[in-house]
């Protein structure tokens, strides 16, 4: 349960916050137009979606040498986009992946299963970066 008391201060029945209310308010949120937001962030939702979609049929259907496969393992590290401690956990799912044929889609997948092990901000940091560094090779 939340209770206010007097002065502003908003405390749970466990006790476990406690805090002043004045903290919880926003002054540059206060002529948000909630409706127009959610609005323009679901228009922005629909056009990358499209745009992943694209990307992946594009990511599928480019076949990868192994050659050029190390290349951009190599890049990939060397521009610092995955933590250098995945190098070896890469290498080796994607040469699993070898018999199933080689591509950017599953280059990529190779990257992101291990990314996914990762802290959250390293996660989301490294999949921000691979994401455009394959929409550039792509």
């Amino acid at each position: 349960m939340v209770t206010i008391k007097g002065g502003g201060e908003l405390l749970l029945d466990n006790m476990a916050f406690a805090g002043n209310l004045i903290a919880l308010r926003r002054k540059h949120t206060g002529n948000l137009d909630i409706h127009k937001e959610l609005a323009e962030a679901i228009t922005r939702y629909v056009r990358d979606y499209r745009r992943l979609q694209d990307d992946i049929s594009v990511w599928k259907e480019t076949t990868v040498t192994p050659e050029r496969a190390k290349t951009l393992i190599y890049d990939i590290f060397l521009q610092k986009i995955v933590p250098v401690q995945l190098f070896h956990p890469v290498v080796s799912t994607y040469q699993a992946t070898m018999p199933q044929g080689q591509n950017l889609w599953t280059l990529q997948n190779a990257f992101t299963r291990h990314i996914q092990k990762l802290n959250p901000a390293p996660t989301f940091t490294a999949t921000v970066k691979l994401g455009k560094f394959f929409e550039r090779v792509g």
